[in-house]
């Protein structure tokens, strides 16, 4: 009852934050997805993998961003049932990660113990969505600091984030603060 009551207020606290029209997208898929008992509705992304640790909570976040909430489902065809209700209750706007049609990026990730590949470093999933987390994480690096993120992240053109959040985006920008 305690971890009930626990993630019930996790959940109030998470759809405070979000953007409206997500949280109430999101709510109206797994209502749905839980009445019609409905195969290949997996959630959101943030649902489906988990932590390390917490010290890469913030680096996580930074580097996936509104992705977190992306859902993920087994094919375009449960992709297109969701947004037909969507549309149907007009409310909700969402991004979905139909498995069936995304792909990963083939990545090649640098030999140096400065920086690592965020999805070995920092997240453990289910292999079933493995396509999933690639698709968000892949082109994700963890750096050691700023200065090592920068190189990298021009040098191999992929994102680098410290665990401070602080990113390099491959196309030359920072972000941080």
């Amino acid at each position: 009852a305690d971890a009930k009551q626990d993630l019930d207020r996790g959940r109030q606290q998470l759809n405070s934050v979000l953007p409206r029209n997500i949280a109430v997208g999101l709510r109206i898929v797994e209502e749905y997805a839980r009445e019609h008992q409905l195969e290949g509705y997996y959630g959101p992304l943030i649902d489906n993998f988990r932590l390390r640790s917490d010290a890469f909570r913030t680096a996580v976040e930074v580097a996936a961003g509104n992705s977190l909430f992306h859902v993920i489902v087994d094919t375009n065809d449960t992709a297109a049932l969701l947004m037909k209700e969507l549309e149907k209750r007009k409310m909700g706007r969402l991004t979905f990660l139909p498995l069936n049609r995304i792909s990963a990026p083939d990545v090649k990730y640098p030999e140096s113990t400065d920086v690592r590949p965020m999805i070995d470093v920092a997240l453990e999933f289910d292999s079933d969505f493995e396509v999933a987390i690639k698709h968000v994480f892949g082109k994700k690096l963890l750096a050691r600091d700023l200065d090592v993120a920068a190189h990298f992240s021009k040098e191999f053109d992929l994102d680098a984030i410290t665990r401070d959040g602080d990113l390099v985006n491959r196309r030359g920008g920072f972000e941080g603060g």
